[in-house]
């Protein structure tokens, strides 16, 4: 990702090459000799990591000239978020807040990402009707890294997590005992989204974390019309 082989994509001959500004600006010159290159921040300081999703998505369609499509894409994910906060609130749920975690290990500790309000899925989230309960300011990748001693301060709330499931740093021999006494945790309001769950990514990522969380909230809960 940080150093392409700009030999073997100039052999592809593309029409078109879309990177992010993070990982290729160096290579933005050679690149643009080949085809013509979309350069896209995918980590805004002055926006949401959303609202950039929502801005790579729709230039990429006006390129390529798939404007409607685009615009569909983008009016099922809006109804979407309106069948979802309709179903909170139905349920006495909307305005309930929670947390959205990522958790691996790392040199055998407990590594834990803990999304702030500019992330991308937070967005999402907090489109249903729901609260982030992350109060740290907003970081540059939209994520506070944490060790497991910061959960017991976070109370009573909805805690979505994404974790491997030959990496669940929750089911150590270290961290169950901790984990077993949180208070999200023996209120079952642990919500664990599997491990194929994206927290980044396009519209498809968004519509589909929806789905998964509106299923762990509300198991019978449909919501594309």
């Amino acid at each position: 990702r940080q150093e392409p082989n700009l030999e073997k994509i100039a052999t592809l001959e593309p029409d078109l090459i879309i990177v992010p500004s993070f990982r290729l600006k160096d290579n933005y010159d050679e690149l643009s000799t080949i085809a013509p290159t979309l350069v896209f921040d995918s980590y805004p300081t002055d926006s949401t990591h959303y609202q950039e999703m929502i801005n790579t998505f729709t230039t990429i369609a006006d390129v390529l000239g798939r404007q409607a499509e685009a615009e569909a894409v983008l009016a099922a994910l809006e109804a979407k978020f309106v069948t979802a906060r309709t179903q909170l609130e139905a349920a006495g749920r909307a305005g309930e807040k929670f947390i959205l975690a990522q958790a691996f290990s790392n040199d055998n500790q407990a590594q834990i990402r803990i999304f702030t309000d500019n992330a991308l899925a937070v967005q999402v989230v907090t489109q249903l009707g729901l609260e982030n309960g992350w109060d740290e300011e907003p970081q540059p990748y939209g994520f506070s890294t944490v060790s497991v001693e910061a959960l017991p301060e976070l109370g009573d709330l909805n805690f979505f997590y994404v974790v491997q499931d030959d990496d669940n740093v929750f089911t150590t021999s270290a961290v169950t005992p901790l984990w077993e006494n949180l208070e999200f945790v023996k209120n079952g309001h642990a919500y664990p989204l599997g491990g194929d769950t994206w927290l980044f990514g396009g519209p498809l990522s968004a519509s589909l974390l929806v789905d998964i969380v509106m299923g762990a909230l509300l198991p019978d809960a449909v919501t594309t019309q």
